[in-house]
């Protein structure tokens, strides 16, 4: 009899492990699933760092872009500065020129007549 309520309690033991392994493995499968949606969103918040770092790059290389254009536009604009400069001195210089020759040609006329 003592022998039979062993059997007995081994068979339940072995019962109970076989159902909380069973258990344990469907949770297993369930955890697994659960972590397939995270592992997808970091894959695309991985995906978006990366876009956002190539997009970075291009900003900034297109800031340099900017730069030197507005440096080679300051550059034009500085020459042309300096040429408006010259072209105002040289336009000084025929005026006086243009005066002065108009001047002799005045005392010309005036001694001719």
């Amino acid at each position: 009899m003592i022998t039979h309520l062993w059997e007995n309690a081994i068979a339940s033991h072995q019962v109970l492990c076989l159902v909380s392994n069973i258990t344990t493995f469907i949770l297993n499968i369930v955890i697994f699933i659960s972590y397939i949606p995270i592992f997808t969103i970091n894959i695309t918040i991985l995906l978006i760092d990366i876009t956002t770092f190539i997009l970075n790059i291009v900003i900034f290389i297109s800031y340099i872009s900017i730069f030197i254009t507005n440096i080679t536009i300051l550059l034009i604009d500085i020459t042309t500065f300096i040429l408006n400069i010259v072209i105002f001195i040289t336009n000084i210089e025929a005026i006086a020129s243009n005066k002065t020759k108009y001047n002799i040609l005045n005392q010309e006329n005036y001694l001719i007549w």
